[in-house]
């Protein structure tokens, strides 16, 4: 009995062996046939792609921002401009964050109106060149828009000048972080110029301080934080030599940084 079954079981193994193997030849001729007809339809074809779009304009501004250790650095920001269908890319190496994405976006939008020039049949690269493996924050609109407007013009950006804020819709520049930091990077990039948003001009930091404190087991020392003011247009000048403008909206920043 086991004999006959064990015979059985061998049987029903290859008969299912079998199934499997014609299904695998009937599949495997469908490709081969469907590979020969892709053949005889492409044959003596070449394929065509379309040319890359050549930048027709090109401008880049510096601008400062902060580490990921809190120091100020230094960042380029280049805007090509070539003809295309209104897109606004932006490279990703370093890592571009969604507030930098979205304040490319904004900074093409106002510099295309302030020019009056078309953006729906161009499309705008930004590449940022920077000591960082992530950008973000928006920090860097008004500077873009800029670069922006300066590539769409032609207008040459005053290499003295460099910029901190971010860039609205109505083309105000809005408020940002890390001012006394940014400007530190100014001055590394040789700027005598640097321009804030307006009411930024005094900047709260947190000064560490030390006090003893005598006790039955021997002297303290306490250590805690205070906060101060700091007048930046006086402490620009005092040790940067930098001369610190608040600025309101774009236009006012296009007269001061364009040649």
């Amino acid at each position: 009995m086991r004999t006959a079954a064990l015979l059985a079981l061998i049987f029903i193994l290859l008969l299912s062996n079998a199934s499997l193997y014609m299904m695998y030849t009937n599949e495997h001729a469908k490709v081969v046939e469907l590979q020969r007809k892709v053949e005889e339809l492409t044959a003596g074809q070449t394929p065509t792609l379309p040319p890359a779009a050549q930048p027709i304009a090109e401008a880049t501004i510096k601008a400062p921002a902060v580490s990921q250790s809190g120091e100020g650095m230094v960042t380029y920001i280049t805007v090509a401009v070539a003809e295309g269908g209104g897109r606004v890319l932006v490279n990703t190496q370093p890592y571009m964050g969604v507030m930098f994405q979205e304040s490319a976006r904004t900074a093409v939008a106002v510099a295309s109106e302030l020019s009056g020039v078309d953006s729906s049949k161009l499309d705008f690269v930004f590449t940022v060149t920077a000591n960082a493996t992530v950008v973000e924050g928006a920090s860097a609109g008004a500077a873009m828009t800029v670069a922006a407007y300066s590539a769409l013009t032609g207008a040459d950006i005053n290499a003295t000048v460099m910029i901190t804020g971010t860039i609205n819709p109505d083309g105000t520049v809005g408020k940002v972080g890390g001012i006394l930091q940014k400007l530190d990077a100014a001055n590394k990039a040789g700027s005598t110029t640097f321009l804030i948003p307006e009411g930024q001009a005094v900047q709260i930091v947190w000064v560490r301080k030390e006090k003893r404190v005598e006790t039955p087991l021997g002297v303290l020392i306490m250590t805690y934080y205070e906060p101060e003011s700091v007048d930046v247009k006086e402490y620009a000048k005092t040790v940067y030599n930098i001369t610190v403008i608040e600025v309101h909206d774009i236009e006012e920043v296009l007269r001061l940084m364009l040649c």
